[in-house]
């Protein structure tokens, strides 16, 4: 092993440090302000319903994540700001790195990670209005069978399917055809 070695790991670091604690240092800022707003996004969603995007145990162990890191990197600083120059340095940039990975890794999951979608009311069923023959015979009323469901899932096609028989009419001849729609039908 070359002598000079550790000369050039210290002269590297010492002009890579700065930026990479400042890059980090940016990371831990940015991640607390992102844990406020996420914590106050939470709670108002948690006053609605239960399912927040991103649950209290996942912020706390992203802050958790961050404190620790931020105290150790206070540490490390402190006592790299009281080394001479000629020393070996107490922290190098690739610990740096390591410190950095998991907290950018939450927050892009966290960042990524879907909003649930809000509980909607249940819909009712629309009124079908069946088309009648006109002639002047006697029509016995049709009976209609429809089971729809109570719940409706947002961008899925609501469906349920009605059945029906008239004794006037052989069930080919039948058409029905909706008297009141919602309006997003």
């Amino acid at each position: 092993e070359y002598m000079g070695d550790d000369a050039f790991m210290r002269a590297r670091e010492a002009a890579t440090r700065p930026e990479a604690v400042t890059l980090l240092r940016e990371l831990l800022t940015n991640a607390t302000k992102a844990l406020r707003r996420w914590r106050t996004e939470t709670a108002e969603v948690l006053k609605i319903h239960d399912e927040p995007r991103l649950s209290l145990d996942e912020l706390d162990s992203l802050r958790v994540l961050v404190n620790r890191t931020e105290s150790w990197l206070n540490e490390v600083t402190a006592a790299q700001a009281a080394k001479a120059p000629h020393e070996n340095p107490s922290f190098t940039v690739a610990q740096l790195a390591s410190r950095m990975e998991p907290i950018e890794r939450k927050v892009t999951y966290f960042t990524r990670k879907p909003k649930p979608v809000p509980p909607t009311a249940p819909l009712r069923p629309p009124k079908l209005k069946p088309l009648v023959d006109d002639t002047p015979e006697v029509n016995d009323a049709p009976v209609f069978t429809a089971v729809p469901p109570v719940e409706a899932v947002v961008n899925e096609t609501y469906t349920f399917n009605v059945t029906a028989a008239d004794p006037d009419h052989p069930p080919h001849e039948l058409k029905l055809e909706p008297e009141y729609l919602p309006p997003w039908a």
